[in-house]
């Protein structure tokens, strides 16, 4: 029997921490909440597989549904330079310029 790979992302939130659901649309494995504890903040967890395609765009449409202020982190699987890596690829390059 051959195994199926799943992938997906989440947000793991302590139950006394007061949250809401942010509703963003995309075809992204992504995932955001908005979270209270002294102010409020809009996180988003991606996860972005190595071999599908990543452009700017995907990227910017998804941080433009963002209320702010907000903090996107994730897997990337992209590489480069400014992060510690010992090359970059193109998929470095759209993360990289989603930062500057």
């Amino acid at each position: 029997m051959g195994e199926r790979v799943c992938s997906g992302v989440a947000l793991l939130i302590n139950h006394a921490t007061s949250f809401s659901s942010v509703l963003i649309r995309t075809l992204l494995q992504a995932v955001a909440m908005q979270i209270s504890i002294f102010s409020t903040v809009t996180i988003c967890n991606v996860y972005l597989p190595p071999n599908a395609p990543l452009n700017f765009r995907e990227l910017q449409e998804l941080i433009d549904q963002f209320p702010s202020p907000f903090i996107l982190l994730g897997d990337f699987n992209a590489p480069h330079l400014l992060w510690g890596c010992q090359d970059r690829n193109s998929r470095g390059k759209v993360v990289e310029k989603l930062l500057t």
